[in-house]
């Protein structure tokens, strides 16, 4: 039989090199490994990128048409809230008449200048010009009735605004005298 020693010690080198040699496969394994993770994480940062300029392409788009659609909706109001100048008189004539029925005012007299497109200091916005009307009411009347007038002429669309007005009180504290009232009309 062989020296006992010898068994060890040949038992132990060959444990230490099969150690040395797990260690530096693993190492090797190791760095293959993390260079193929490396590879694949650049792949899918590529692919990640990509569908994420499609998804925000997509929702670009549809962002851009519902700013359209929101854009057309602020079109078609500001065209309900200027009247078209070539026949703003005609219009602004009908409207007062049907506002002066409806609160029980009677209109004598109307007064209606021409669209006035250069006086932009009392308009900021480009292209709208205001025209005045004036009209004389038959007085005196019921001061419910005037303010309701007075309400009607504020809400109305192509929009009109109180621009002037003169009046003076009645012995009677339910009516009031108008001379004229000045009114000015948004024109485009």
């Amino acid at each position: 039989m062989k020296n006992p020693k010898s068994k060890a010690r040949n038992l132990r080198i060959v444990l230490s090199t099969f150690v040395f040699i797990a260690i530096g496969l693993s190492a090797l394994g190791f760095y293959f490994a993390q260079d193929w993770l490396g590879t694949y994480a650049k792949s899918v940062g590529q692919t990640m990128a990509k569908s994420t300029i499609n998804v925000t392409g997509a929702q670009g788009l549809a962002e851009l048409l519902q700013a359209l659609n929101d854009k057309q909706l602020i079109v078609t109001k500001l065209d309900s809230f200027l009247s078209p100048a070539q026949n703003y008189q005609s219009q602004i004539i009908n409207d007062l008449s049907k506002y002066a029925a409806n609160s029980g005012v009677t209109i004598t007299d109307y007064n209606v200048s021409s669209p006035n497109t250069a006086s932009t200091a009392t308009s900021t916005i480009s292209g709208v010009g205001i025209s005045y009307v004036t009209i004389t009411l038959s007085s005196p009347m019921q001061i419910t009735s005037f303010i309701k007038f007075l309400k009607l002429i504020e809400t109305n669309l192509p929009k009109m605004q109180l621009s002037g007005i003169s009046i003076s009180g009645e012995t009677s504290s339910t009516a009031v005298t108008v001379n004229t009232l000045t009114i000015g009309v948004y024109t485009k």
